[in-house]
């Protein structure tokens, strides 16, 4: 039987990939603040990875949430969209 990934696997590795971190290195308190290349671009990049990745959209006050808080906001959010993890 196939593992499932749950929601901060899924999450995680989007994270790895558009910052290019190892999942080690991906955690709750993770934001711009600590990500060198976490800029205005990376932030995009991000965003559109997320809602391809869990086919979800975000509105322009969850985006700035995420930009704020980071891995945390980003997992809150999805969970309030009803993504399952």
């Amino acid at each position: 039987m196939a593992q499932v990934e749950s929601l901060e696997e899924k999450l995680r590795q989007v994270f790895c990939d558009v910052f290019n971190l190892k999942p080690e290195e991906v955690y709750d308190n993770l934001t711009p603040s600590n990500v060198p290349n976490w800029d205005s671009m990376q932030h995009l990049n991000l965003i559109v990875s997320i809602e391809e990745r869990f086919g979800v959209s975000f509105s322009p006050e969850e985006i700035g949430e995420i930009g704020d808080g980071g891995f945390r906001a980003a997992r809150k959010i999805l969970v309030s969209k009803g993504v399952a993890g």
